[in-house]
């Protein structure tokens, strides 16, 4: 009998049994990963059948760029298809003529099951819950389930770990991935009784609503902190008023900002946010003012594609929705270059700004020592908070809300690529409190941020230990 020395990566060099070889020669195919969850679906003590075998219709939309209109028949892809969550409020939309055509390829209806196929976020399926008339483009799979199957256990059992390795296995395509309907006919999947399948299905719905709700009740917190914020530096935001009034006015040539001689820029909603701050109930600073720092930073000439090792080169990829610093692959310099230009150097709590692109005003924080000594791209800017006259918590909190992401975005230049200067940054208006109730407002919001942090995990807890179960009972 053949065998392997232990030290061997598996997923580098291994052995297959004869038996478990398909039409398939590619070593991926047969790696560790895919052939347990093989053995794994086909020790299950329930029939394990094709999704060929449990539908009536595997097919997918139109190939072709339809005419899209004004209005008509709802148009979908795969950007409005997450798990259980299928989103007709942003379609496009067809002609009826149109749509007539492409019902004879596929016609979506109540309790049809849509895969997502093509790009990044393969494998989310949700059930059609509507009676609403709307097409798909070929981005998305219809599976139209038997009689022998429960559409929301299909469902269910295609957002599973058990459905997604199998995609993994026999996804094509490099630059764009593609799961090809011979091959998502070919899915296996283990098939209870029908009321196996009910059983299953209530314990999933029961935990999904749970995580809804928790997930609802963060939102809120989240919300709360704006609300709290604008109300501890008593600052009302106006509403934004476009009737006819509103759109002709005069402005003082004082209240102009460098080259910014356009209508937008010096709109009556936004001077009566900048009256607020310099009325309001705390001196407000330009930014410049209460930092000691404000730069963006660089990378060397042919990009970090190719480096592996080094100093970690920040950007707006390694700031989260949660003001934090932390997430996105990790990419780098070399030493040598980052010692040219140490004078972007991250220390602790400097603050993280997105200056152009479509995330132009995220920010976050830098808390943890992994990105301290570190660097920055030129696609953000480093801003180092003066802490004898203001706390960085406090800083990013302001910057972060409702009103200093409208202070942001009101100095946004550009057309086709979008971005701040670092001129119009360090002009922003910051409210300053006295730093004794800066940090009593950050300690509250940490407070509802933790709170809210806490509710997030439960939900995604609570639903993970329920998918467990649920692949225990599949599985057997």
């Amino acid at each position: 009998m053949y065998s392997l020395d232990k030290k061997i990566n598996t997923d580098s060099a291994f052995l297959i049994k004869r038996s478990l070889i398909e039409n398939r020669l590619e070593p991926k195919f047969y790696t560790k990963k895919y052939i347990d969850n093989v053995l794994k679906i086909s020790n299950s003590t329930l029939p394990v059948l094709n999704l060929s075998e449990v539908t009536t219709l595997i097919s997918d939309g139109t190939h072709f760029t339809p005419n899209y209109q004004s209005e008509g028949v709802k148009f979908i892809s795969v950007k409005d298809v997450r798990k259980s969550k299928i989103d007709l409020n942003k379609s496009k939309f067809i002609s009826i003529e149109e749509a007539d055509k492409l019902d004879r390829r596929c016609k979506p209806q109540i309790n049809d099951v849509l895969l997502t196929k093509i790009g990044a976020t393969f494998g989310y399926a949700s059930t059609v819950n509507t009676n609403e008339r709307f097409q798909i483009f070929v981005s998305l799979a219809l599976l139209r389930p038997s009689d022998k199957i429960i559409p929301k256990y299909l469902e269910i059992f295609l957002n599973s770990e058990l459905a997604y390795t199998q995609y993994e296995r026999v996804i094509k395509g490099a630059g764009v991935p593609d799961l090809h309907l011979e091959d998502i006919r070919k899915i296996k999947i283990p098939l209870p009784t029908i009321i196996e399948q009910n059983k299953i299905v209530t314990l999933y719905e029961k935990a999904y609503q749970i995580k809804v709700l928790k997930e609802k009740e963060s939102k809120s917190l989240l919300q709360n902190i704006d609300k709290y914020l604008l109300s501890e530096l008593s600052i009302v935001l106006p509403e934004r008023d476009y009737s006819f009034s509103n759109r002709v006015f005069q402005v003082n040539w004082s209240e102009l900002f460098g080259d910014r001689l356009d209508s937008e820029f010096s709109q009556v909603y936004f001077r009566e946010i900048n009256k607020s701050l310099l009325n309001g109930k705390y001196t407000a600073s330009k930014l410049k003012e209460v930092t000691s720092f404000i730069e963006s930073g660089s990378r060397p000439k042919g990009g970090v594609g190719q480096i592996k090792s080094g100093v970690f080169s920040i950007g707006g990829e390694h700031v989260n929705n949660k003001c934090q610093v932390g997430n996105g692959k990790p990419k780098y310099i070399p030493l040598e270059f980052h010692e040219k230009i140490k004078l972007t150097e991250t220390k602790m709590h400097d603050i993280i700004l997105v200056k152009d692109g479509a995330t132009t005003g995220k920010i976050g924080i830098i808390d943890s020592l992994d990105f301290v000594n570190q660097n920055v791209n030129e696609h953000v800017f480093l801003i180092r908070p003066d802490t004898k006259i203001i706390s960085p918590h406090y800083l990013v909190s302001f910057l972060y809300s409702s009103i200093g992401q409208i202070l942001l975005k009101r100095f946004i230049t550009g057309a086709t690529v979008t971005g701040l200067t670092k001129e119009s940054l360090r002009n922003i208006l910051i409210p300053l409190p006295p730093l004794d109730i800066q940090n009593r407002i950050t300690e509250h919001i940490f407070e509802l941020r933790g709170k809210a942090k806490e509710l997030e995990s439960d939900a995604k807890s609570g639903l993970k230990e329920v998918k467990r179960k649920i692949e225990e009972m599949i599985i057997g």
